[in-house]
């Protein structure tokens, strides 16, 4: 097998998807954050490709090239490329166009018997330096420390070394967080720290291939499950609904197995919920599905928030002390803290609250034809 770091990445997070993917060569199902993603890059592989040619970058042309007529998926993709034309142009721009070698382009090399590739978003190249960039479509931008620790930018600049063998003495690693403005991590590697990175490598490809002769593929629901098209094949979902779940918890190896499968059922539930979604906030006539009970589907939901300057503004103005527990909870424990206070607190505490409705997909009690005042929402800045 070839490896590469999105095939180690995987097998890392979950050995029974990997085998899914690479070992019995299952169709992966697909999951709309995936192909989001997807379309980012192609989108962004577009954009940079007309900077590099002059011609005029033409965001909404690109987005609808690249989601094939999709509302929603065209919406998606735009802003993204709406905020890298924006980035563009700024200083440092997102990319100098001049000094692009690589779009989206597979490199490979061989590392004693294991071939190993990867494809990098865009490089650049500058005199003896190097800078690799990776996208990141759906994730939130991370810690600098969480950065430094992904294998997956020096390995990269592995890559691109072993390509172009001295032409580099330095790599500039950069992932940009591409749906918010100007989230950018960065680290530099001078050229003899690549040997570090080769024996890493070489380690992780060999312990790799010992669980391919052993067929070790346990399922381990974590980080992967997110983005999981698969749950209701995952052998944890599909164990518990065999068997149910052993609620014996004495020891920290029985807390972590219980702790595996709710966050497997957590995803098959989430994925589950979405297709509901798209089916009843089509064209349904109700947009809910009756239950035993009640029903389930879209309906209007009143929800109340407050900003926690403003109540703690309302406290001190008044010369009352400020309970911690409101801060971080929500707006019922406010509420029910007010109980105690005098009239002018509550009074002056009821401007600051403001209410508002929305659509909310969940299951209501009763007919389901009544409004529900819903769980109200944490304060901002709560924990």
């Amino acid at each position: 097998m070839n490896w590469s770091g999105s095939k180690l990445a995987l097998l890392r997070l979950c050995g029974w998807a990997f085998a899914e993917d690479h070992v019995r060569n299952v169709p992966r199902p697909p999951h709309p954050a995936l192909a989001g993603g997807s379309n980012a890059h192609a989108g962004l592989a577009r954009l940079v490709q007309l900077a590099i040619d002059d011609e005029p970058l033409d965001v909404r042309a690109i987005a609808r090239e690249v989601t094939a007529g999709n509302a929603a998926e065209f919406a998606d993709v735009l802003g993204v490329l709406t905020l890298a034309q924006e980035e563009l142009a700024g200083d440092p721009p997102l990319f100098e166009p001049r000094d692009v070698i690589y779009i989206e382009t597979r490199l490979a090399m061989q590392l004693g018997p294991y071939t190993f590739d990867g494809q990098a978003d865009l490089v650049e190249a500058r005199g003896k330096t190097a800078t690799v960039s990776d996208w990141k479509t759906h994730w939130r931008p991370e810690s600098q420390d969480a950065f430094e620790a992904d294998v997956q930018l020096p390995r990269y600049a592995l890559l691109l070394d072993a390509n172009h063998p001295g032409r580099f003495e330095r790599f500039v690693l950069r992932k940009r967080f591409v749906r918010y403005r100007g989230a950018v991590r960065e680290l530099v590697l001078e050229r003899h720290q690549l040997e570090l990175v080769k024996w890493d490598l070489v380690q992780e490809i060999e312990d790799a291939e010992r669980r391919m002769a052993a067929g070790a593929f346990e399922a381990t629901p974590g980080d992967w499950c997110t983005i999981c098209s698969r749950t209701d094949a995952c052998p944890r979902v599909r164990e518990f609904l065999e068997h149910g779940l052993d609620l014996t918890l004495d020891d920290d190896v029985a807390a972590r197995r219980a702790a595996e499968t709710v966050r497997a059922i957590d995803a098959h539930s989430a994925r589950l919920k979405a297709r509901l979604k798209v089916y009843l906030g089509s064209d349904h006539p109700t947009g809910r599905v009756r239950l035993a009970g009640g029903s389930f589907g879209f309906g209007p939901a009143r929800h109340k928030r407050a900003s926690v300057s403003d109540v703690v503004e309302v406290f001190e103005a008044h010369d009352r002390p400020v309970n911690q527990r409101v801060l971080r909870v929500d707006v019922d424990e406010l509420r029910r803290s007010l109980e105690r206070e005098p009239g002018a607190v509550r009074r002056a505490m009821q401007a600051v609250v403001e209410e508002y409705e929305t659509a909310d997909c969940r299951y209501r009690r009763g007919d389901g034809l009544e409004d529900e005042e819903v769980q109200e929402e944490p304060t901002t800045g709560g924990t």
